[in-house]
């Protein structure tokens, strides 16, 4: 695991979103690591994690030998390193583990179903599981066509309310610069 931070000051950035959600062991170590050298290095400053931005490269090995490489948010790579760990999760068993509202895995599992990685089951008693694909490729096929449409237009619209808030970063950014600036001559 490699940690790659970008370290913004509090006083020039905007209040950034603070969600949550259970880590991965190796993940923590990581960050704790990092932490801890940058408090050697920069004291007295501290770093306060915000583990819901960013993204995250992974190189995916199937028990099949084939490998997918993929660039995704951290909640969705913690998502599918779970299924690394047990092959099958009921939604809310997964939730409960990642200690985050059912509706919010479910969003953030699409991407997983939608690529092949993960496929949703039925169990006996009719309720959805998740089950780890054998192959690139082998997930829920089905509802990757069936939903493209459906899935493309959520997508798209997801794409362009996530793009006007990074807009609204960046114009909170420039506006807190311009403020906390002594006059510049012209």
């Amino acid at each position: 695991t490699l940690i790659d931070a970008t370290v913004v000051s509090r006083l020039c950035w905007p209040s950034l979103p603070t969600d949550t959600f259970t880590l991965p062991a190796g993940v923590k170590k990581e960050m704790a690591r990092f932490e801890k050298q940058f408090a050697h290095i920069k004291a007295p400053r501290k770093l306060v994690w915000k583990p819901s931005l960013g993204t995250v490269t992974l190189d995916v090995t199937f028990p099949d030998g084939s490998v997918g490489d993929v660039q995704c948010k951290p909640l969705q790579a913690t998502i599918l390193l779970r299924f690394g760990a047990q092959q099958r999760w009921a939604l809310a068993d997964l939730a409960s583990e990642l200690g985050i509202a059912t509706d919010v895995v479910r969003k953030n599992l699409s991407i997983w179903l939608n690529r092949g990685f993960i496929s949703e089951v039925r169990d006996a008693g009719g309720g959805a599981v998740f089950e780890a694909a054998t192959s690139l490729g082998a997930g829920d096929e089905s509802r990757h066509d069936a939903g493209e449409d459906e899935d493309g237009d959520a997508v798209a619209s997801l794409a362009e309310e996530q793009r006007i808030a990074e807009m609204k970063v960046y114009e909170q950014y420039v506006i807190g610069m311009l403020t906390n600036l002594e006059s510049l001559p012209v």
